[in-house]
């Protein structure tokens, strides 16, 4: 038992080491654009209230989606418009709360690192984004497109039948 605990921390150990270094990377970044310690934390904080908030109206937004498909599985005749419309709109009120804290954590951004910056900064974040979908994409084939909520999209004729 108590091999298999030291086998098991050596293991972890350098999962947790691996699991730092993009911090790392985006500090150094982040301070190779001239920003000092205090300014490195802000957008760091900034960041993680922004993801938080995000994850947490794209669950919402899937909750919702799950209740409007449950209220229309009953049959056509029995459906409750205005059960169905009030989760449209609530989708929508979340989707523009989403919206408005990215816009909100951008200006943020712009502010503790001005403009020029946060365009390399933004750069440096979207290749990042690029390579971890790169990394995780299935091998020998490409999966299907996703939109931020989870939703599999494919073209025109899809767009037809999706629930916004």
């Amino acid at each position: 038992m108590r091999r298999l605990m030291v086998i098991l921390l050596g293991l972890a150990l350098p999962v947790a080491l691996f699991a730092q270094v993009p911090q790392d990377a985006e500090k150094g970044m982040l301070q190779k654009l001239g920003l000092n310690d205090g300014q490195v934390a802000q957008v760091l904080d900034i960041q993680s209230k922004t993801e938080t908030t995000v994850r947490q109206d794209a669950a919402q937004i899937r909750v919702l989606r799950a209740q409007m498909d449950k209220a229309l599985l009953a049959p056509a005749a029995t459906v409750d418009v205005k059960t169905v419309n009030g989760f449209v709109d609530q989708i929508a009120q979340s989707r523009a709360d989403i919206q408005k804290t990215l816009v909100g954590a951008q200006l943020q951004l712009r502010q503790i690192m001005g403009d020029t910056n946060f365009r390399v900064y933004e750069r440096y974040i979207r290749h990042q984004i690029r390579r971890v979908m790169v990394a995780h994409r299935p091998m020998g084939r490409m999966g299907p497109r996703q939109d931020p909520d989870g939703r599999a999209w494919g073209g025109m004729s899809g767009m037809m039948f999706e629930s916004f």
